[in-house]
């Protein structure tokens, strides 16, 4: 039993007593017996906090800025950090997305890395919203694919990415004009590399094949031919002189057209460079510059 300063007794005018004999809390008059509360219930916090450190860290009340003793002196809340958390938090998810998508891809690191840069001058122009995020991503790795003549069919991103043709042109076409950028034509030379390496062909067929594409490309015969088709015609010669074979069905496969379109395009590429004899030529000069490098 104690006594509670705070509370009298109106007919003796004596402090009231808090007893806790009987297992309950009950505030009585030590003179005349009568019960004013009893089972009270306590409003205090069940929580003990020895420092203001300590209630900072354990209380489950919000705090304001004021409250951490460590901000106690500082300016007044204006909100930006919530901003600047925001912002780092979408930059972060940004990155994420097209590094995921990226590797879905294979796009190349340094590809990956324009690709993010662009994102990043796209945001800080226009919001990005949640559901367009990966319709922008493909189209900003597109774009990087591009810029750096590393380029990717577009059947290919759209295959595997599970995005419909509708949704990225429009994403591409916003992302483009908002960014002012002017991609530059795509020629059969830049796919070699990824044509061969999808087929795993080795690096003197991508050689042969994209000296091929270079003289189809000084041609300018076949300049309204699809590009990829072409290097994909290139590559095909290539791996027939090397040996690697590989069907045509293959080769249809990783560019995304006909096999009859893929056996025109050979035909084509052979007539344009001056028939076999002139192939021949090109190869053999193409293999004396191996032999002299091994030398």
């Amino acid at each position: 039993m104690y006594e509670d300063h705070k509370k009298s007794c109106p007919y003796c005018n004596i402090p009231l007593v808090r007893d806790y004999s009987n297992g309950m809390e009950v505030l009585v008059c030590p003179i005349c017996g009568r019960v004013f509360e009893e089972d009270i219930i306590s409003v205090e916090s069940e929580q003990r906090f020895f420092d203001i450190q300590d209630l900072y860290q354990q209380s489950r009340l919000i705090k304001t800025q004021m409250d951490h003793p460590s901000l106690a002196d500082s300016q007044p809340y204006s909100g930006s950090s919530v901003i600047e958390d925001y912002r780092s938090r979408r930059i972060l998810e940004i990155k994420s997305v097209v590094h995921n998508v990226s590797q879905k891809l294979r796009i190349h690191p340094e590809t990956e890395k324009k690709a993010i840069s662009l994102l990043l001058d796209f945001h800080q122009k226009r919001n990005l919203k949640q559901k367009d995020l990966v319709a922008f991503v493909l189209a900003s790795l597109y774009i990087a694919t591009k810029l750096q003549s590393r380029p990717v069919p577009l059947d290919n991103i759209l295959k595997k990415s599970g995005i419909s043709k509708k949704e990225f042109s429009r994403a591409f076409r916003v992302f483009k004009d908002t960014l002012k950028i002017r991609l530059p034509p795509s020629k059969p030379s830049d796919f070699i590399n990824y044509i061969t390496n999808s087929l795993r062909l080795s690096y003197q067929c991508e050689k042969i094949a994209l000296e091929l594409a270079k003289a189809v490309e000084e041609k300018m015969v076949l300049s309204g031919r699809d590009p990829i088709s072409i290097a994909a015609a290139c590559s095909f010669i290539a791996a027939d002189y090397t040996g690697e074979n590989r069907a045509q069905r293959e080769f249809a496969r990783v560019v995304h057209c006909t096999e009859v379109t893929l056996r025109n395009r050979v035909r084509e590429v052979i007539d344009c460079l001056g028939g076999k004899k002139e192939i021949n030529k090109l190869v053999e000069g193409i293999y004396q510059q191996f032999s002299m490098r091994i030398r």
